[in-house]
C-alpha cells in the first residue's frame, strides 16, 4: 500500500473510532508534514530523533507535542494492521505540554455583551456559550429538536460523538424562546460549522472575547460560586477530571475561602489562638 493510501486508511479509521473532525484534521496534517520528509512505513526512531531539533527550533512546544502524538497514533494503527513490524516513535518522550487556559471574561464583560446583542441570534449564541458552556462546534450543530424547554436541558453531541445532557438557566430559556418561537426542529443558530460561530462572536464582541473564553468563564464562575467540580466536568463533557481541575487554578480566592471555612487549620485566627 502506498503512503498516501496508508494515510487515507488511517483517516477512515479515525472517523470510525469517533474522533472529532478537528482531531482528524490535526492528526492528518501532522502526519502528512512528516511524511514529506521520511517514509513512515520504513523509518526508524533515529530518523525521527534527527528531525526533532529542527522542529523544536521552528515550532512551538504544543505543535511538537501534537506532532509526536499524531505519529504515535499512526504508528499504533500501522502496527495493528500489519503495515509495520516495529515502532519508531513511542520510545520518544513527549515534551511537557504547556497548560494554557484562556483568561476568563468577567461577569460584567459577559453581561455587557449579552445586553448589547442586537439580534435574538446574537443574544442566544452568547447565552449558549456562557450560560450552557457549549463549545463553538456544539453550538453550531445544535438542533431545535435537542432542546427541552420544560426541563431546561439540551442534548449535546460533543467530542468523539459523545452525548451529554446540559441544563440551562432562565435567561438562556428566554433567549431560546425569543429566537426559535414555535420552531422545534432544524438548526438553532444556522451556522454551518464552528468557524461561523467564531466569526459571529468576533463581530459581537469586537474581538475582545473569543468563543472558548465564554466556555472557560462558564466553568470558572460556576467553580467560584461553589459548584462541585464533578458536576462541572459532566456539564462540560470532559473525559478527564484533570481537564476540569485546571479551572481551579484560576480562582485562588475561592480556594482560600474553602480552606478558611472547612479546613481545621484554615482559620488564621484559630492558628494564632492555638499558638498563644
Amino acid at each position: 500500500m502506498t503512503e498516501p493510501a496508508l494515510i487515507e486508511a488511517f483517516r477512515r479509521n479515525l472517523v470510525t473510532d469517533g474522533s472529532s473532525a478537528n482531531t482528524v484534521h490535526t492528526y492528518l496534517d501532522q502526519v502528512r508534514q512528516v511524511a514529506r520528509v521520511v517514509d513512515l512505513a520504513t523509518c526508524t526512531e533515529a530518523d525521527i530523533r534527527a528531525l526533532l531539533p529542527g522542529w523544536r527550533e521552528t515550532r512551538t512546544t504544543n505543535t511538537v507535542w501534537l506532532r509526536l502524538k499524531a505519529l504515535r497514533k499512526f504508528e499504533k494503527w500501522m502496527i495493528a494492521h500489519g503495515h509495520r513490524a516495529t515502532p519508531f516513535v513511542t520510545t520518544i518522550d513527549l515534551p511537557k505540554r504547556p497548560h494554557l487556559l484562556p483568561r476568563p471574561a468577567s461577569r460584567e464583560a459577559v453581561g455587557a455583551t449579552i445586553n448589547a446583542a442586537v439580534t435574538t441570534r446574537d443574544r442566544l449564541l452568547v447565552e449558549l456559550l456562557y450560560g450552557a458552556g457549549l463549545r463553538a462546534s456544539e453550538a453550531a450543530s445544535l438542533d431545535a429538536a435537542d432542546i427541552d424547554l420544560d426541563r431546561r436541558t439540551l442534548r449535546v453531541v460533543g467530542k468523539g460523538d459523545k452525548e451529554r445532557i446540559v441544563p440551562f438557566g432562565v435567561p438562556c430559556a428566554e433567549a431560546l424562546v425569543a429566537h426559535l418561537g414555535n420552531r422545534r426542529s432544524g438548526s438553532v443558530l444556522g451556522f454551518k460549522d464552528r468557524h461561523g460561530v467564531k466569526h459571529a462572536v468576533r463581530r459581537i464582541t469586537g474581538g475582545t472575547i473569543h468563543p472558548h473564553q465564554f466556555r472557560h468563564s462558564f466553568a470558572t464562575h460556576l467553580l467560584a460560586g461553589g459548584a462541585d467540580i464533578r458536576v462541572i466536568q459532566e456539564m462540560m463533557g470532559h473525559a478527564d477530571i484533570e481537564t476540569t481541575a485546571g479551572y481551579s487554578k484560576v480562582e485562588p480566592s475561592r480556594l482560600r475561602e474553602v480552606i478558611h471555612k472547612h479546613h481545621p487549620r484554615g482559620s488564621l485566627r484559630l492558628v494564632r489562638e492555638e499558638a498563644a
